[in-house]
């Protein structure tokens, strides 16, 4: 049987179509990859999250730095305590990104629980130790926080820690 031209012009619109089909899925993993390298430079997004590819090009490190004023200056808030009193995806999400709406929930969570100082927790910090929630404690009247990250210089064998994000709120 011969070909006749619409069966060849049906073939050709078939290849046209797997083509297109084909290109497809690797356009979109170009558009997410462009996506996420705009968040992390622009939104202090962490390498790590949307999508997974910056997970193998970076070694990323977050620290969430809390302190409460509980009147007498400020305590630092350790990773534990923390952790009792603010919902683990919050401080998760504020780690990741950064914004000062996942900032303010944080602190909204701190601000809501009496503190004391304890040195049972950790090393002292200046006179009092680390801040701890308490229910015979002092409500704080602020709470400090600052996302900072860990940046390690391979050739001079340094860490240095560069603040992304800060805010403070107040009751």
């Amino acid at each position: 049987m011969i070909p006749t031209d619409s069966a060849a012009a049906a073939g050709r619109r078939a290849r046209r179509v797997t083509t297109a089909l084909g290109l497809v899925a690797p356009l979109l993993l170009v558009l997410v990859g462009m996506g996420q390298m705009g968040l992390v430079r622009h939104a202090d997004l962490t390498p790590w999250k949307g999508g997974g590819f910056g997970m193998f090009a970076a070694i990323d490190e977050r620290v969430l730095v809390v302190e409460v004023d509980v009147g007498d200056g400020r305590r630092p808030v350790s990773r534990d305590a923390l952790a009792t009193v603010v919902d683990p995806a919050v401080i998760d999400r504020a780690v990741a990104m950064p914004d000062s709406s996942a900032l303010e929930r944080v602190g909204a969570a701190v601000l809501s629980v009496p503190w004391q100082a304890s040195t049972v927790d950790g090393p002292p910090v200046g006179s009092g130790g680390l801040a701890v929630p308490a229910r015979d404690g002092k409500t704080p009247t602020a709470v400090h926080i600052a996302l900072e990250e860990v940046r390690y210089d391979a050739g001079a064998h340094t860490a240095t820690r560069e603040r992304l994000a800060s805010l403070t709120v107040r009751r």
